[in-house]
């Protein structure tokens, strides 16, 4: 099965294991392609990330939590997206992601695919019927009260509050301000 890698970094011939909310180094994959240019571009430092996606029923859907965050996050922005014909079986999935492989040892891609504007490729996408965009003004006001709420209680939990040099805080005031 092709497994596919989205990077910003060119040119690479191993994807090494780094940083990840999992506790340990890892090599993240996806059979999705279209999910794999949604990783191109990750507008924070890893092992920090904002990716507003989620799959279902085997259909990729991205909803915007703020006017404009597909264009803010990706037009513009160059991305990779790595592949290689692998063996998912060989690999661990976070739980609820069965479209996500793990792996802690490095994966050699045998195809690269450069993608000059992310959002255009998304986009496209979305047009190909690959993609569902949910754009922000579109969205209910009841399911983007239980984004902030959610976002609200991330930001407690994790006492952004109390560090306002933090990556992450500072993404999130810069995004949520009422949040603070």
């Amino acid at each position: 099965m092709k497994l596919c890698h989205g990077s910003p970094v060119p040119n690479l011939t191993v994807l090494k294991p780094s940083l990840s909310k999992h506790s340990r180094p890892l090599v993240y994959l996806t059979d999705i392609p279209e999910l794999a240019a949604i990783y191109a571009h990750n507008p924070l430092t890893p092992p920090n990330y904002f990716f507003s996606y989620y799959v279902r029923d085997g259909a990729l859907h991205y909803d915007e939590y703020f006017p404009n965050q597909l264009e803010e996050f990706y037009s513009g922005r160059e991305g990779y997206v790595y592949s290689a014909d692998l063996d998912p079986t060989a690999f661990d999935h976070p739980e609820k992601m069965p479209w996500i492989y793990m792996s802690e040892n490095p994966v050699v891609p045998t195809d690269c695919r450069r993608i000059p504007d992310l959002c255009a490729e998304l986009l496209d996408c979305e047009r190909e019927g690959r993609l569902t965009i949910h754009r922000y003004a579109d969205q209910s006001e009841k399911y983007l009260a239980t984004i902030r709420r959610l976002i609200a209680q991330e930001i407690a939990e994790r006492r952004l509050r109390d560090d306002p040099t933090d990556e992450y805080a500072a993404f999130l005031r810069d995004h949520f301000p009422d949040l603070f």
